[in-house]
C-alpha cells in the first residue's frame, strides 16, 4: 500500500506539470501586508526547465525607484531575488488609490514564478500564474467562515488590481463589501495606464468580510491580487493569506494546494 501511493505520488509531483504556472511573461501586484504582524524578508523564486533563461524584473509605472532586475538563470536552476530593500516600491499602499506598484516579469524561455513572504507570522507563497492571470473579468473569492482578524490598524481584507496593456484601462468594480471609500454594491470606474495600480480594503463592517463574490472587470486585460488576515477565533493567532487569482473563465472544480 505505501508503494503504490509513493508511485502515485511521484506521478502526480513530476509527470503531471502544473501548466498554468509555467509561462514567459507574468504580471504581479503583491498585497500590502500588516507590519504590525510582520511584513518581509519578500523574496522573488524563479524556476526554470530545460532551458537556460534570461529573465527582466521591472516596475513599468515606476522607472525611477522601482524594482530593475535583469538576471541570467542557468537550466533547471532555482534564482531567488531578495525583494525586501525595494518593499515600499513592491507592496501596495493606501487603499482607495492609484499606485505604480505593478510587477512584470518577462523571459526568454519558460519559467515558473513565486513570490514569498518569510515573516513569522504572514508567511505566503504565492504561484504567479503568467497568461491565466490575465483577463477582463474576475470574482474575487475569500472566506466566509473564518473570522478576520480586524484589529489591525495597518492591515486588512481586499484585493489589488494591475493594468497589463499600454494605454488606458478602464476598470469596473462592484465590491461586495463596505470598503475603505466606496460603498457595498454599487459599481465604479477606475482608469489606470500600464503597470499602474489599485487597492480595495474592507471597512471591517462585517466579520468575517463579505468581499466574496465581488466583480472585477475591465476593457483591456489585468490581473488581481487578493490578500486578508484571518484567525479562527479570538484568542487564537493571526496568519496572513494571499493569492493571485485567474479570470472566471479558468474557474475550476479540482484545485491543488501549495503548501
Amino acid at each position: 500500500m505505501v508503494k503504490y501511493l509513493f508511485v502515485v505520488a511521484f506521478f502526480f509531483v513530476f509527470l503531471i506539470k502544473p501548466k498554468a504556472q509555467i509561462d514567459t511573461s507574468f504580471w504581479f501586484v503583491a498585497p500590502d501586508i500588516s507590519a504590525t504582524l510582520g511584513q518581509s524578508p519578500i523574496e522573488l523564486h524563479i524556476q526554470t526547465y530545460s532551458q537556460a533563461a534570461t529573465v527582466h524584473v521591472v516596475q513599468p509605472a515606476n522607472p525611477t525607484t522601482g524594482v530593475n532586475l535583469n538576471l541570467n538563470i542557468a537550466a533547471n536552476s532555482l534564482n531567488v531575488s531578495n525583494l525586501t530593500p525595494s518593499l515600499t516600491a513592491v507592496e501596495t499602499g493606501t487603499a482607495n488609490t492609484i499606485g505604480v506598484k505593478g510587477i512584470y516579469i518577462s523571459s526568454n524561455a519558460n519559467i515558473s514564478v513565486y513570490y514569498t513572504i518569510g515573516s513569522g507570522a504572514s508567511k505566503e507563497m504565492i504561484s504567479l500564474k503568467g497568461q491565466r492571470a490575465k483577463g477582463t473579468d474576475f470574482y474575487t473569492p475569500f472566506p466566509t467562515s473564518i473570522l478576520t482578524d480586524n484589529t489591525l490598524a495597518d492591515g486588512g481584507v481586499g484585493f489589488d488590481v494591475v493594468a497589463t496593456n499600454t494605454g488606458v484601462t478602464t476598470v469596473l468594480i462592484t465590491p461586495r463589501a463596505a470598503c475603505v471609500g466606496r460603498a457595498k454594491n454599487v459599481t465604479f470606474a477606475v482608469s489606470l495606464t500600464q503597470g499602474q495600480t489599485f487597492s480595495m480594503r474592507d471597512n471591517n463592517a462585517v466579520n468575517p468580510s463579505e468581499l466574496a463574490g465581488s466583480i472585477v472587470s475591465s476593457d483591456q486585460p489585468i490581473a488581481v491580487t487578493i490578500s486578508g488576515p484571518i484567525r479562527t477565533a479570538a484568542t487564537l493567532c493571526t496568519n496572513y493569506y494571499a493569492d493571485q487569482i485567474t479570470t472566471s473563465d479558468n474557474i475550476g472544480k479540482q484545485h491543488v494546494i501549495v503548501k
